[in-house]
């Protein structure tokens, strides 16, 4: 559920407007499918399938964007410089910061 509601941060704005709400709710507020239902009139089966096709969307968009995947490599980065700076490991933050700046 986690991974879904940071797709959705990265790339719900490509969504259209009611799937983009309908997983807000779902994975943010933590509404269940009979609330989101009643909120748009609409059958717990339809906001089933919204929300099965936005995570579909989701994951089509970060295999081809990779936006995610790059953060996750950028943070990973950040963390060993920062505690080779801790180390006072200056050849190592050296090549730490070179992979962070190549990092495409």
């Amino acid at each position: 559920m986690a991974e879904a509601a940071l797709m959705l941060d990265f790339y719900g704005e490509l969504l259209t407007p009611r799937t983009a709400e309908t997983m807000s709710l779902y994975y943010n507020d933590d509404f269940s499918l009979a609330e989101i239902a009643d909120q748009f009139d609409v059958s717990r089966q339809s906001v089933h399938d919204t929300l099965k096709r936005g995570r579909r969307q989701l994951m089509e968009y970060e295999t081809k964007l990779c936006l995610i995947k790059r953060m996750r490599e950028r943070q990973s980065l950040f963390e060993e410089l920062s505690s080779d700076l801790a180390k006072n490991d200056v050849e190592q933050a050296k090549k730490h910061l070179k992979d962070l700046v190549n990092l495409d």
